[in-house]
């Protein structure tokens, strides 16, 4: 009986296996992180309480017609983590588990959307005092530090996000490990925040003083600082493990786990409301050159889908001109950086290129080699990152350019 019940925990996840599995062939490998699941699964039961756990499912069941994806994805953890909790430690909700699963969802992407931009400026605001007190007379510009004349730019992979990500994994697994208590474990997870941010706040300061920006030793810096503020965070780890919360030999819960489970199995039609704007129509020239279009192709097409806006391709001979027209903020405007990475482009030498102003990098697979580059542009402003686009646009419409160049 009871492998049956995590049979249907599993299916469970069914309706959402196009998000996962499109996040994961676009290289998002967070959801392994949930194989430990199959590890607590190993452990011996002896008794389940599943209210907790079907509560979730049917709050999912409920709005799923209409809630995000994303949203259904964090119940559904939730729902699983209540489940294995039960199942290993007689606990309604584990808080090192319960974190572990939710780290386990495909959102990497999305947090860097989101939340990319934000930990980018605090970072170059907490790296410009740390290089204004060793005296190297540098200016905060948003994401950008001014040195003389030389502008640096912070870029995405320089949010700290994956250090972020990591640290709050070791932590979690520590937590499960010594089983420690809600307060102590959410502690240990502010305190690895706070460290992290500084650390990589260091980290910036020391590239940009002594000039680490390519390489391999860009990679190590990062490694050193991530170390280091793990094991400063690691010294205050709580001395004692915490108790079980339930402990009990019966099943209980599941009258109302059985159905729900059976319902969040079952495929939903979902609500979805198009947004139709007026188009101004393609441009017939770009910079002075006639625009010739090209076929999207049929990922490009589905992908396009439901932007609010338009997408195109074009060819001006020596270079590709992808254009996208925009009416409204969109989380489906992706940086052609996580297109390339998806496809198993490796992407190196990023630049801020002030005339334009530009984001440009170079794209190498197998023999072919590219220089891409893209922006923004707004009826008041440019931008060159789209976690900026998001927080920082006012009003549309805006077009985003990106042109490839091949090498």
């Amino acid at each position: 009986m009871n492998y049956l019940l995590v049979l249907l925990m599993i299916l469970s996840w069914l309706p959402m296996r196009d998000w996962l599995g499109n996040h994961l062939l676009g290289g998002d490998l967070e959801p392994l992180l949930c194989l430990a699941g199959l590890v607590v699964l190993r452990t011996r039961n002896r008794g389940l309480d599943l209210r907790l756990c079907a509560g979730l499912l049917a709050v999912r069941v409920t709005t799923q017609a209409w809630l995000p994806e994303a949203a259904q994805a964090v119940l559904t953890a939730l729902a699983t983590a209540s489940f294995l909790a039960s199942w290993a430690r007689q606990r309604l909700l584990d808080p090192g588990l319960t974190v572990l699963m939710l780290l386990g969802l495909p959102c990497l992407a999305s947090a860097q959307f989101y939340l990319g931009y934000p930990l980018r400026t605090l970072t170059t605001m907490g790296a410009v005092v740390l290089l204004n007190l060793d005296g190297q007379c540098v200016r905060w510009e948003g994401t950008l530090i001014r040195q003389g004349p030389q502008l640096i730019s912070v870029d995405a992979p320089c949010s700290g996000l994956k250090m972020l990500w990591a640290g709050l994994v070791l932590v979690s697994l520590l937590a499960w490990v010594r089983r420690w208590p809600w307060s102590a474990t959410l502690r240990m997870q502010v305190n690895t925040v706070l460290a992290l941010l500084a650390a990589n706040c260091v980290r910036v300061a020391c590239l940009v003083l002594h000039k680490y920006a390519e390489g391999g030793a860009h990679e190590l810096v990062g490694l050193f600082f991530f170390g280091a503020a793990m094991i400063l965070v690691m010294r205050g780890c709580p001395p004692q493990p915490g108790p079980d919360l339930v402990a009990s030999g019966q099943r209980r819960g599941l009258a109302l786990f059985l159905p729900v489970a059976l319902l969040a199995c079952l495929p939903v039609a979902r609500l979805q409301a198009r947004y139709e704007a007026p188009f101004p129509g393609w441009w017939k020239e770009y910079q002075g050159r006639p625009l010739v279009p090209l076929p999207l192709s049929p990922d490009e097409q589905r992908f396009y889908a439901n932007l609010p806006g338009q997408a195109a391709r074009f060819s001006q001979g020596d270079r590709v001109v992808v254009l996208r027209y925009l009416t409204s903020k969109t989380r489906r405007l992706h940086p052609s950086s996580e297109c390339y990475l998806a496809s198993g482009w490796d992407l190196g030498d990023w630049k801020y290129l002030p005339d334009g102003p530009w984001i440009s990098f170079l794209a190498h697979k197998e023999t072919t080699h590219l220089t891409v580059r893209e922006h923004i542009v707004g009826p008041e402003r440019v931008f060159t990152d789209v976690s900026q686009w998001y927080w920082s646009a006012d009003k549309g419409p805006w077009w985003c350019v990106t042109e490839i160049y091949k090498l």
